[in-house]
């Protein structure tokens, strides 16, 4: 490391809009993470083009040291992301001002919440977040499973259609919106309040799945990203029974798309572990999702 970078603080950074020729400075910052899988270069050339949200790099005498996107759901709530440090100018307060700069702009911009996710192992990302005033509001247990086509449901199983709306609407919104936690889906990493409009538009995508007989007894939440072969389940609700053959059909659909995995992303719940385990999810980790978030 020579001297002057390792003189960085954060007085002599400058925060701008991230620019096409800062690739290869992002791509130099994440090449370690995740040893090499990180999936901020997949999302760069995104962030660049997105219309609505901050791509914010962080440097120093013109090299790229830090970076972080805001995006803007569709409610209005700014998510910030990608929050990455060059590993060596660690520790010198660059992600705090990267953060507090993103929620700067995210007050700027109209949006009157933030919210972002991280690691329950990631002590520093956690810490601060809530120095900038951010709470925990939800934890989310992160498992992988296998698709299977002999996995079959015991229940009737089908996807959500508009007739549905009213009766999801009042159980996603209302009956078992009782903690915190239930009044999120995610889809990997990214975490989203249930809305009407929300509901509206995973319907119309084809995303939930329900068992339904007389009434909704169980509720799924599944996701792909184009281009990864992962289903992502990012909520799962209702009865035992009807939980169970929610999880059953989903990895049966995704065994007959050649889906590679699954992947869990749901709060932690006893039931929901004893529905997944015995259809082959377990812990991808030892940590959590965290998802912190601040009033604006």
């Amino acid at each position: 490391m020579d001297r002057p970078l390792a003189e960085t603080s954060v007085d002599s950074l400058n925060l701008r809009p991230g620019r096409a020729g800062d690739r290869a400075g992002m791509l130099r910052i994440t090449e370690g993470v995740w040893d090499g899988t990180d999936y901020v270069p997949y999302q760069w050339q995104h962030w660049l083009d997105d219309p609505s949200g901050y791509l914010c790099v962080a440097t120093w005498n013109d090299r790229v040291v830090g970076l972080q996107h805001v995006g803007v759901q569709a409610d209005g709530t700014a998510w910030l992301e990608g929050i990455r440090v060059d590993e060596i100018v660690r520790g010198r307060g660059i992600g705090a001002a990267l953060l507090q700069h993103g929620l700067g702009w995210a007050r700027d911009a109209g949006c009157t919440v933030a919210r972002l996710s991280t690691s329950s192992e990631n002590a520093s990302s956690v810490r601060i977040a809530r120095k900038a005033g951010m709470r925990e509001v939800a934890s989310f247990d992160v498992l992988a499973g296998p698709p299977s086509p002999v996995s079959a449901p015991d229940l009737p199983v089908r996807l959500a259609h508009p007739g549905d709306l009213a009766a999801l609407k009042h159980l996603l919104l209302h009956e078992w919106n009782t903690a915190e936690s239930k009044a999120f889906y995610t889809e990997g990493w990214t975490a989203y309040r249930l809305t009407a409009e929300r509901i509206d538009l995973l319907v119309a995508v084809h995303a939930i799945v329900v068992v339904a007989s007389d009434g909704i007894d169980a509720v799924g939440i599944a996701t792909a990203s184009v281009g990864r072969p992962v289903l992502r389940l990012g909520f799962l609700n209702g009865t035992l029974e009807g939980k169970k053959s929610v999880v059953a059909w989903i990895q049966r659909q995704a065994s007959s798309a050649s889906i590679a995995h699954i992947r869990a992303t749901l709060p932690r719940d006893p039931t929901t572990e004893a529905v997944l385990q015995p259809l082959g999810f377990a812990p991808g980790s030892g940590f959590a999702m965290v998802l912190l978030e601040t009033q604006l």
